[in-house]
């Protein structure tokens, strides 16, 4: 003797997801929220707007990146011929005049201004250059979709926007050596959410 058999209601799938969409909602919300929270500092080059400013850090004035990142400059020729050695004039009488040209398709990457750890002296020795920091720069990247339901799936995404999103989640590695760790956020996000729910 068989017991009794249970045969659902035909579209039952799609009215529980529609009955569902509120509480996806709020774990979107909250997944938003935790990955804000997460997210790392911007930092934004910014000269002193003078004559006295070098071309290349001109080049990169009110730049914001996340905080793990390097900034990318121009790189005089002193420097790229010179590696880590400091010039013994740094004026226009007679030594090498930092206002010079930099070198066509030569880059340095740099942390922040007056960085010395690429040796490149004539790129940061007198700099009067500054950071802005904004600790919920990257914060302002990180957005979400509505819940929706279509058919028997419930769906919204938490998704962060900007061309540095990815060095900030991954990190990156420069010429010279220079690695940039990721700050994971994002991943970090998941496995908090994932132990919540």
């Amino acid at each position: 003797m068989s017991g009794p058999t249970f045969t659902p209601r035909k579209g039952l799938d799609q009215l529980v997801a529609r009955m569902i969409v509120d509480n996806v909602q709020k774990v979107v919300l909250e997944t938003e929220r935790e990955a804000k929270r997460q997210a790392g500092p911007t930092k934004k080059w910014m000269t002193r707007g003078d004559a006295y400013v070098r071309r290349t850090h001109v080049a990169v004035h009110g730049e914001e990146i996340p905080d793990n990142l390097r900034f990318e400059l121009s790189a005089y020729q002193w420097d790229v011929e010179h590696p880590g050695a400091i010039p013994v004039s740094l004026n226009t009488s007679g030594g090498h005049d930092m206002r010079d040209s930099p070198l066509a398709g030569s880059k340095v990457y740099l942390l922040e201004p007056r960085d010395p750890s690429p040796g490149h002296y004539v790129q940061i020795v007198h700099c009067r250059c500054y950071l802005e920091i904004d600790p919920n720069g990257v914060a302002k990247w990180v957005s979400s979709t509505p819940a929706k339901a279509t058919g028997t799936t419930v769906r919204g995404v938490v998704y962060a926007k900007h061309k540095h999103v990815m060095g900030a989640e991954y990190g990156d590695v420069y010429p010279g050596g220079f690695l940039s760790p990721g700050t994971y956020f994002m991943h970090r996000t998941v496995g908090i959410m994932k132990a919540r729910l």
